[in-house]
């Protein structure tokens, strides 16, 4: 059982489910592309669509962008009484908390990308094509973290997953760095935060 199957066996367990889950999903479909319809009005006209101030706007973007920081550093309270001190209870909860950290990261991003008041100002900030200007800018700092922790984030689940998957036991050796250095990661996100 390679990648591949592993792949195609989650992808067949998000799609199974009834009738009441299929609305559910539909209905956040419907609020994910109206978020996207706003914010591409947004990106069109500017600021002026949402009816706010710059100060009011700005402030309401940098409020859920550190709200979402703290929702993914949240897991590490978990992470840390299952892997660390070997608390079994703990362990039902962790790669739910996971799932947590990496839709808040992912979250944490789009939140830096409408920060940037435009998106096609979003190629500067790819090391390779254009100039991070790290380590003079917060945001640099700011994408670096985050991308970091998302790495992180699912990494070690998947690694948990597959290895549960093909009916092994995870190799501890293979995923405590990668749990400790996410520890210490998430503080460093609060403190570029």
């Amino acid at each position: 059982m390679g990648i591949k199957a592993f792949v195609v066996s989650c992808v067949r367990a998000v799609l199974r489910g009834n009738r009441m889950y299929w609305w559910w999903l539909g209905s956040l479909a419907i609020v994910v592309l109206l978020g996207i319809w706003a914010y591409g009005q947004q990106a069109e006209s500017g600021l002026v669509v949402t009816g706010m101030s710059d100060q009011v706007s700005w402030g309401i973007y940098i409020a859920n962008f550190t709200f979402l920081v703290g929702m993914a550093a949240a897991a590490v309270m978990l992470v840390v009484p299952a892997y660390v001190f070997h608390n079994k209870a703990a362990h039902s909860v962790v790669l739910l908390a996971e799932g947590v950290a990496v839709a808040s990261c992912i979250m944490c991003v789009l939140f830096v990308v409408v920060d940037l008041g435009q998106p096609l100002k979003g190629w500067h900030m790819i090391p390779v094509l254009g100039r991070l200007h790290f380590p003079e800018s917060i945001l640099a700092w700011d994408v670096i973290v985050l991308n970091g922790y998302l790495f992180l984030n699912l990494t070690i689940p998947a690694y948990v997953l597959f290895c549960h998957f093909r009916g092994k036991t995870a190799n501890p050796k293979v995923y405590y760095p990668g749990v400790f250095i996410s520890i210490f990661w998430a503080i460093s996100i609060h403190t570029v935060t």
